[in-house]
């Protein structure tokens, strides 16, 4: 366990994104390390500097909650808009959320009853 889990700190380090976005939520969970929601959103940002949707989907929740990094709405929605228009479902869902409570975004009931959809598909 030991060998494997420094395999894949190594590869996160590497700016492999899918190691970087597992020791992500590794880091936000406290699974198998302290918690850490900075390391955790570095990493995250790091994998969704690379396109990765499940990184730019968890970036966003860090935006949205201010864990790891200053809480900001806006942010939070331009996250789950690039994880969204990957075909990321929870993004999806939660840009609706954005859309229909206008929070992050202006409000724009159209907006939001299309990312549901998109997340329901």
């Amino acid at each position: 366990m030991a060998e494997a889990a420094r395999l894949h700190r190594h590869a996160a380090n590497r700016y492999i994104a899918v190691h970087q976005v597992m020791w992500g939520v590794r880091y936000a969970t406290g699974h198998g390390v302290p918690q850490n929601w900075v390391k955790a959103a570095q990493l995250f940002r790091l994998a969704a500097d690379q396109k990765h949707a499940e990184a730019q989907f968890q970036l966003g929740v860090c935006f949205w909650l201010g864990k790891g990094v200053p809480q900001d709405l806006a942010e939070a929605a331009r996250f789950y808009r690039l994880a969204a228009d990957q075909k990321h479902a929870r993004a999806q869902f939660l840009l609706g959320t954005c859309f229909a409570r206008g929070e992050g975004v202006p409000q724009d009931v159209a907006e939001a009853a299309r990312f549901y959809r998109l997340a329901a598909d």
